[in-house]
């Protein structure tokens, strides 16, 4: 296996992680901040189908989850930009190793 192998399998790894702390996310949103649920949930919405959790994106980047301190949310974003950097960081490394 090369180098590129093992990258594409870490990146899975990270963003299988982030997906995972999305969930929860979502499973804390419902819990605690029905309002923000509700919104997600009912706007625009036809029966069977998915959240609408570009709402609850806009509320974690610009809204009323933006300066958040509940524990879960600031848990949730720290992991998300983690997993992003080094995600960026582990495919430019991939890269630059093909060199």
């Amino acid at each position: 296996m090369h180098t590129a192998d093992y990258v594409i399998y870490l990146v899975l790894a990270l963003q299988l992680l982030d997906l995972g702390a999305w969930r929860r996310l979502v499973a804390h949103i419902k819990s605690h901040y029905p309002h923000i649920w509700h919104q997600a949930y009912s706007y625009n919405r036809h029966p069977g189908t998915a959240v609408r959790s570009n709402y609850i994106k806009e509320a974690l980047s610009q809204g009323e989850l933006k300066d958040s301190q509940d524990t879960p949310v600031v848990i949730y974003l720290r992991l998300h930009k983690a997993a992003i950097s080094l995600s960026s960081l582990l495919l430019l490394l991939a890269l630059l190793s093909q060199f």
